[in-house]
C-alpha cells in the first residue's frame, strides 16, 4: 500500500492510477510480470532522498493533503464521511440567562448549533475495535501465473460491511496504516470475507532500504512472497455515540472552579450542518441516553460528530468518492509539487500540461483570462481552473455534485 506519514482520504493508489502508472511500480516492486524498463522509469520511493531529485511518496501525500483540505474548505463539506473531534462551538444564550429553560428557544424548541462542517451523519467520536489478525492468502484469480490477490477472513459479530477495516499488523488501527481501497468485503454468517491486491502490503521496512552504489534500483522483490504482510489487522471502525457534546461554562462561583455537562445531539439540517441538543447523561449499560437539566447556564460548547456526503450510488458509500471530483483533486495536488514530476513520457506530459498556467504571458506564449478568473482562489494553473470551476458550480447549485 502507498503510504505516507500524512493521512489522506483520497489514498495514494488512486493517484497513480489516474496517472495510468503501474500499481507495483508506484509501490516500489518489481516482478516478472511488472519489470523496470531501463527506457521508461516510473518507480516511486518512499523518501525523496532515495532517489534524487525524484518526487517520493511522502511528498506526494503532503501535496495531497494540501489540495484535499484547499477543496473541503471551499465546498464547506467533505466528500467522503469523516469525524470531528472537539469542535469549540458558541452556544446561543438568552441575554437574560436566569430567565426561561436553557435548552429551549423562545418558540419552546431545543436549540441548536450550526457545525462547520455540512452533511452531517449523527453525533459521536470514531471507535476502534480489533477484530482478529488473520492470515493473508495470496491466489492467482485471474490466471496470468502471478497470485495477486489477497483473501483475509475472520470471525465477527459485525453486520454492517462498511466498519470492516484492514490495517497493518501491530500499528493499532492509525490511519496513516490502513490497507485500501480494498476490492470487496461480504459477511456471511458471521464470516467476514475481505479481498484486495497484493501490491498493497509490502513489508513495510523495505521501503526504508537506503541505495547503494552501483544499484539503480533499490526496489522490492515482488517474485519472494517473504517480502509481503503475512497477516494484517482487521478493525471494526465505528461511530460510538457516547460522546456528542460538552457545555462549558463560565466561572460557576467565586473560587474559579467551574462544571461540566454532557448532551446529545439531533440532526435539524443535514446539509447546512445544523445539530439540535440538550442536556443528557450516557448510560454505558444499556447504551441509551437519559435527558436531564443542565446545573449552570451554557455558553460555550465542545461537539463531536461525523459529517461528509456519501454517494448513494457506490457499492461503498462511506469510503469511495464520486471518480470526478476524486480526479480533479488528485490533478489540482500534481501542482503542488515543489519538484517536476519524473517518469514515463505520458505522466510527464499530463503533470506538464495540468500545471500549464493559463494567465502566462511572454514571448514563448500566452493565455488570455477573463478578469474575474483572476479572483480563482485554487490558482491559474490548468488543475486549478477545473477543479474551481466544478467547485464553484457545485456551491451555486446548493446540491453535493452538479451534474
Amino acid at each position: 500500500m502507498a503510504r505516507a506519514t500524512i493521512a489522506t482520504m483520497i489514498p495514494l493508489d488512486r493517484v497513480a492510477f489516474y496517472l495510468q502508472i503501474d500499481p507495483y511500480h508506484f509501490n516500489c516492486i518489481e516482478t516478472d510480470m511488472h519489470e523496470i524498463t531501463t527506457s521508461c522509469d516510473d518507480v516511486w520511493y518512499q523518501h525523496d532522498w532515495q532517489r534524487n531529485g525524484q518526487i517520493s511518496r511522502e511528498s506526494l501525500a503532503q501535496a495531497l493533503k494540501t489540495a484535499e483540505e484547499f477543496t473541503f474548505n471551499y465546498l464547506g463539506w467533505t466528500p467522503l464521511p469523516r469525524w470531528v473531534s472537539e469542535e469549540e462551538v458558541k452556544l446561543p444564550v438568552h441575554y437574560r440567562t436566569e430567565v426561561g429553560n436553557w435548552s429551549l428557544n423562545s418558540i419552546d424548541r431545543l436549540k441548536s448549533v450550526k457545525t462547520r462542517w455540512g452533511y452531517i451523519i449523527e453525533g459521536g467520536y470514531k471507535d476502534l475495535t480489533l477484530i482478529d489478525t488473520p492470515a493473508t492468502v495470496f491466489s492467482d484469480e485471474d490466471g496470468d501465473g502471478y497470485a495477486e490477490t489477497v483473501t483475509v477472513t475472520c470471525v465477527t459479530t459485525v453486520t454492517d460491511e462498511e466498519e470492516l477495516h484492514v490495517f497493518f499488523t501491530g500499528k493499532n488501527g492509525r490511519d496513516e496504516w490502513e490497507v485500501r481501497p480494498l476490492d470487496s468485503m461480504s459477511i456471511t454468517a458471521g464470516v467476514a470475507t475481505i479481498t484486495f491486491q497484493r501490491y498493497l502490503i509490502p513489508s513495510p521496512n523495505q521501503w526504508e532500504e537506503s541505495p547503494y552504489s552501483g544499484d539503480p534500483h533499490t526496489v522490492i522483490d515482488g517474485d519472494d512472497v517473504a517480502n509481503f504482510e503475512t497477516t494484517v489487522d482487521v478493525y471494526r471502525v465505528w461511530n460510538n455515540p457516547s460522546k456528542q457534546i460538552e457545555f462549558l461554562p463560565v466561572l460557576t462561583n467565586c473560587t474559579g472552579t467551574t462544571g461540566t455537562d454532557t448532551g446529545k445531539l439531533t440532526i435539524r439540517k443535514t446539509r447546512e450542518g445544523f445539530f439540535a441538543y440538550q442536556r443528557a447523561d450516557w448510560n454505558a449499560t444499556t447504551e441509551t441516553w437519559s435527558v436531564g437539566n443542565f446545573t449552570y447556564a451554557p455558553i460555550n460548547g465542545k461537539i463531536w460528530y461525523r459529517a461528509g456526503y456519501r454517494d448513494s450510488s457506490k457499492e461503498y458509500p462511506e469510503r469511495q468518492m464520486r471518480e470526478d471530483l476524486e480526479r480533479l483533486i488528485v490533478n489540482y495536488s500534481l501542482t503542488k509539487l515543489d519538484t517536476e514530476l519524473c517518469g514515463c513520457s505520458n505522466t510527464r506530459n499530463t503533470w506538464e500540461k495540468l500545471n500549464t498556467d493559463l494567465a502566462h504571458s511572454g514571448d514563448n506564449g500566452s493565455y488570455s483570462l477573463p478578469w474575474g478568473d483572476f479572483s480563482n482562489p485554487f490558482g491559474t494553473t490548468r488543475a486549478a481552473f477545473e477543479l474551481w470551476r466544478f467547485a464553484s458550480a457545485v456551491k451555486l447549485s446548493g446540491s453535493p455534485y452538479a451534474n
